[in-house]
């Protein structure tokens, strides 16, 4: 029977430590506001290290794109890290897709400057500044004041 008992007790153990583990809400959704402020932290602190200066040149391009590439890569990460409230989480795998389509203007765009494309570029910088519309409006409908907002294309060389 001391061993029955000791096997209850482990039992009882083990239910209390996984009741505190979930009930610290481990993946917890967080408020529209809290996501919001998140994510945004997360957007300036990228912008820091976005590129500034608008390419001139071809090989300045590439470079652009690559970086812009490598950034907004790393972002889109970090920003799916959040867990959005549950009301608004259609309207963030809308705006998540809406990345995932700037990234292949981008990577396009990378091409046509290799191949000193300037028309295919300039194309695809007018097809980069519609989707970054339309994801403007979902960044403001999930509160973001700078994710999302005001995305400068890709410039043109």
């Amino acid at each position: 029977m001391p061993r029955r008992a000791t096997l209850t007790g482990v039992a009882a153990a083990l239910a209390i430590a996984a009741v505190l583990v979930t009930g610290c809400g481990g993946s917890s959704r967080l408020s529209p506001a809290e996501f919001a402020k998140r994510a945004d932290a997360e957007c300036t602190q990228a912008d820091k290290s976005a590129p500034q200066t608008a390419p001139r040149t071809a090989k300045q391009a590439v470079r652009y794109t690559q970086q812009q590439i490598d950034g907004r890569t790393a972002l889109d990460a970090e920003l799916r890290k959040l867990s959005p409230p549950k009301s608004e989480s259609g309207t963030f795998a809308s705006f998540n897709a809406g990345t995932a389509e700037l990234l292949g203007v981008l990577r396009q765009q990378r091409t046509a400057a290799q191949k000193n494309d300037e028309n295919r570029y300039a194309k695809l910088n007018d097809v980069f500044s519609k989707i970054a519309q339309a994801r403007e409006k979902l960044a403001a409908a999930l509160g973001f004041k700078v994710c999302g907002r005001s995305v400068v294309a890709g410039a043109k060389k």
